[in-house]
C-alpha cells in the first residue's frame, strides 16, 4: 500500500499553495481556491495548516466525477476547533446530498453522512462520534465506507461503526468544500484550523488509519515530484 498513489483521489497538504489557491499533492489536479478569508497560516504544532474564522471562509475543490465516491470512500483530516458555530459545521463534504464529515449540531462531536445509504441503526446514513472535540487541540478524524459498513475513526481508535444493509450511495453535483458545505442560506463554515486533508476511493484499514494518526507514510518518494 502507498498512501499517495492508486486510490488516493485528493491530498490538500496546505504546504504547497499560491496566492489563491491550495494545490493537490496527489498530483491529480484537484486543487483548492481560497474563499472569504480563508488563508494559510503557521500552526506551532503541525506547521502549515488552513485557518478559517466561520464567516464564509472556506476552501473549494470544484465539482469532478473522481469525487463520486459510490462504491467506497475515506475522508481523512486534522482539525483543531476553536468553538462550534451554527449547525452541521463541514469539515470535507460533497453537498447535503452525498458524502460529508461534519460537526454534530449543537456540540462538539463529529458525525459521517452517507445519504443513500440505511444503517441499521440510523435510516439517514449516519454514524456519530462518542468522543467530543477538545477546543484548541488537534485531533484526527477518519470517515470511512467499505461497501458494506461506515466506520468513524477519531485519533487513530474506531468510535462508531454501522451495518449498510440497503440503499446506494447517492451522488450529487456539488463541489467538494473543505471547512464549509454547499448549502446555500445556511452557514455551514468551521471555525478554527484544518490541515492534511485526503480523498481516497477506498476504505483504509485499522492499520492504515493508525499510521496515519501516527504521522507515517507517505515517505518523501510517494509525493508527485513537485510536491517533495
Amino acid at each position: 500500500w502507498a498512501f499517495s498513489t492508486g486510490e488516493m483521489v485528493a491530498w490538500w497538504r496546505f504546504e504547497e499553495s499560491d496566492r489563491d489557491r491550495v494545490l493537490d499533492a496527489s498530483g491529480r489536479g484537484h486543487h483548492g481556491e481560497f474563499r472569504g478569508d480563508a488563508h494559510i497560516a503557521m500552526d506551532t504544532e503541525r506547521g502549515p495548516v488552513l485557518s478559517l474564522d466561520g464567516q464564509g471562509d472556506y476552501l473549494d475543490c470544484g465539482e469532478d466525477p473522481e469525487f463520486g465516491l459510490t462504491t467506497g470512500f475515506t475522508l481523512s483530516a486534522w482539525v483543531m476547533l476553536w468553538k462550534p458555530n451554527q449547525f452541521y459545521d463541514g469539515i470535507i463534504t460533497k453537498g447535503d446530498h452525498a458524502w460529508r464529515l461534519q460537526r454534530v449540531p449543537d456540540i462538539s462531536r463529529i458525525c459521517l453522512h452517507a445519504t443513500g445509504l440505511r444503517p441499521a441503526a440510523n435510516p439517514y446514513g449516519e454514524v456519530e462520534s462518542s468522543t467530543p472535540l477538545h477546543p484548541a487541540k488537534w485531533h484526527h478524524l477518519a470517515g470511512i465506507f467499505d461497501g458494506s459498513r461506515l466506520t468513524l475513526y477519531v485519533n487513530g481508535r474506531i468510535e462508531s461503526m454501522a451495518s449498510v444493509p440497503g440503499g446506494a450511495l447517492a451522488t450529487s453535483n456539488d463541489p467538494v468544500y473543505v471547512g464549509n458545505n454547499n448549502i446555500p442560506g445556511f452557514n455551514r463554515c468551521w471555525i478554527g484550523k484544518i490541515d492534511d486533508v485526503r480523498i481516497y476511493r477506498a476504505a483504509l484499514g485499522r492499520k492504515e488509519i493508525a499510521a496515519l494518526y501516527a504521522g507515517e507514510g507517505p515517505t518523501p518518494t510517494e509525493r508527485p515530484p513537485w510536491a517533495r
